[in-house]
């Protein structure tokens, strides 16, 4: 863990300017409808992770396609305005470098956007690519969601299958790059 990225984040997430800003964004993006349109019918009523829910602008959209959701968030202040906007919907203070509190192979789609992922460094991110590929199920997905990626508009969103075979999360992140980029 890089001590100087979390408490920078975790000063400029606890402020009320990024509470309020991201708590009153609503809809989803281009990258976002593309890639939920990709996975909703394969996920649809099966367990959904929503890593790093911010202000809660994709709670509504992932609830559509599973009321089986749980959306995690580092910034309690963060969970705290969710829930204000999302009254009893499952959402919890949770780092995803420690995703202990998940069963392994317990959830279908795990959904991070890079905005909350390209907040830690490195090794963290490979971290949370493990502790992900850990629950998720054989088959099931992960979306990585980057709106500033340059990626055919027809599938702009890192998704890799998780296989029954150990393999490491960087070749996990480049076997998720080269199916990104097929059409």
């Amino acid at each position: 863990m890089d001590i100087v990225i979390d408490s920078i984040n975790m000063r400029t997430m606890r402020s009320s300017a990024a509470a309020s800003t991201y708590t009153h964004s609503e809809g989803l993006t281009p990258v976002e409808q593309a890639a939920f349109g990709r996975v909703a019918a394969a996920a649809r009523g099966k367990p959904i992770l929503d890593i790093g829910f911010g202000g809660g602008r994709t709670v509504d959209p992932l609830l559509a396609i599973s009321t089986d959701y749980l959306g995690i968030d580092y910034c309690q202040e963060m969970v705290d305005a969710c829930r204000r906007k999302h009254p009893g919907v499952r959402l919890q203070l949770a780092d995803a470098r420690d995703l202990s509190q998940l069963q392994p192979d317990s959830i279908a789609l795990a959904v991070f956007r890079c905005n909350g992922i390209g907040m830690v460094n490195h090794a963290d991110r490979l971290v949370i690519l493990a502790q992900v590929h850990r629950v998720l199920r054989l088959g099931w997905h992960l979306c990585v969601l980057d709106p500033q990626s340059g990626l055919p508009t027809t599938w702009p969103a890192f998704a890799f299958r998780a296989s029954s075979t150990p393999e490491t999360p960087r070749a996990s992140l480049s076997a998720a790059r080269a199916s990104a980029l097929k059409p």
